[in-house]
């Protein structure tokens, strides 16, 4: 854990603040709450992907979720919106549980989003897409980022978790910018739309370029 400080210690001081990627993170990580309060005090301002990229099993009280989720007045939680990551009524419950004033929604989209069922090549990845539109591994034993679109997040979250149309711009817009504002200091309104024009905000496109394409 001292590792962990360090490099948030440094991350704040070079820079401007510091998040964790639950992919990122393990039981050993954070086993304990004040752990947790601790990087916090160094720095951590956001927690990413919570609700996935956890063990299948869990203790049912003392996991990783529950201890974000008691420090959430302190923290950005982030969520993959797509009811696949997070199922729609677990989603709907931790969102409103953090409040909407520190949830972000995310596409975590990989450049095949929007192409259909079928096969791509994702950087050096086979990705297959099925029916269901879910994107898996080449062995189709886990996720590999998603294929949903901004737009079509927010019709999700319209219909499948009752949120409002103000909620949803909270979630997809208002704070993300808010979050990119206070870690980096730009990405001012008008930075978004200029520069992610053609690129949903909190999308894993928007951060990477990936190379996609099509494979028989």
């Amino acid at each position: 854990m001292t590792t962990q400080l360090e490099y948030i210690d440094l991350q704040v001081n070079g820079y401007a603040g510091v998040d964790f990627n639950q992919d990122d993170v393990t039981e050993e990580d954070f086993r304990r709450a004040d752990q947790l309060r601790a990087a916090i005090d160094a720095g951590l301002s956001a927690f990413t992907h919570l609700g996935n990229g956890c063990p299948t099993m869990l203790h049912r009280h003392d996991n990783i979720i529950q201890r974000v989720l008691s420090l959430r007045d302190r923290l950005t939680s982030c969520f993959i919106a797509d009811g696949v990551h997070v199922p729609f009524p677990a989603l709907g419950n931790y969102l409103r549980l953090v409040g909407f004033e520190r949830s972000v929604a995310v596409t975590d989209a990989i450049s095949a989003a929007g192409c259909g069922p079928g096969r791509y090549a994702v950087g050096s990845q086979t990705v297959r897409i099925g029916e269901d539109l879910v994107a898996r591994s080449a062995d189709r034993l886990h996720f590999v980022g998603s294929t949903v679109t901004m737009p079509r997040m927010a019709a999700l979250l319209r219909e499948k978790v009752g949120l409002s149309d103000d909620e949803i711009r909270r979630v997809l817009s208002d704070n993300p910018r808010r979050l990119l504002q206070r870690q980096t200091g730009c990405f001012s309104r008008a930075d978004v739309a200029e520069n992610c024009s053609n690129t949903p905000v909190g999308s894993r496109a928007a951060t990477a370029n990936f190379k996609s394409s099509r494979t028989p």
